[in-house]
């Protein structure tokens, strides 16, 4: 096995989404679909540009990703007040259902992703991601 931390992590990351798309596969959304709609959800309305900001995609993707919600009725596009060549992506009551019944099976899998762990790892698994993830977020920003 690669003991490559970069490799690990990467691993895991590909592993978690595969079984999420897997998981909520009969619910019609993808993985990279209930990103949007998680992030909608603290940051409810937003722009695009943000929304791809925030989640490391390109403009395209992200647009593609919103097509397909606004077309399942999860999110709507709302006309900027100040610019109206500009749209603000809402989250709606439907979406925000939608995410209540995926964070279950998100946590479950989380669950079973930390099995064996005790309590005392899974806080320093959660301290340790954390710190990293500030550590990337500050040289993205330099």
């Amino acid at each position: 096995m690669n003991e490559n931390i970069g490799y690990l992590i990467n691993n895991l990351s590909k592993n978690l989404k595969y079984l999420l798309n897997k998981e909520i596969e009969y619910k019609n959304i993808t993985a990279a679909q209930y990103s949007v709609l998680k992030y909608l959800q603290q940051n409810n309305p937003d722009y695009q540009k943000n929304i791809a900001d925030h989640l490391n995609a390109d403009r395209p993707t992200i647009t593609e990703i919103i097509k397909k919600l606004e077309r399942k009725d999860f999110i709507k596009k709302i006309k900027d007040e100040n610019d109206k060549r500009y749209y603000k992506i809402s989250l709606n009551q439907t979406g925000l259902n939608l995410i209540f019944e995926i964070d279950i099976i998100s946590d479950d899998l989380i669950e079973k992703l930390l099995v064996g762990f005790t309590k005392e790892e899974i806080d320093l698994f959660k301290k340790l991601l954390k710190k990293s993830n500030d550590n990337l977020w500050g040289l993205k920003n330099e």
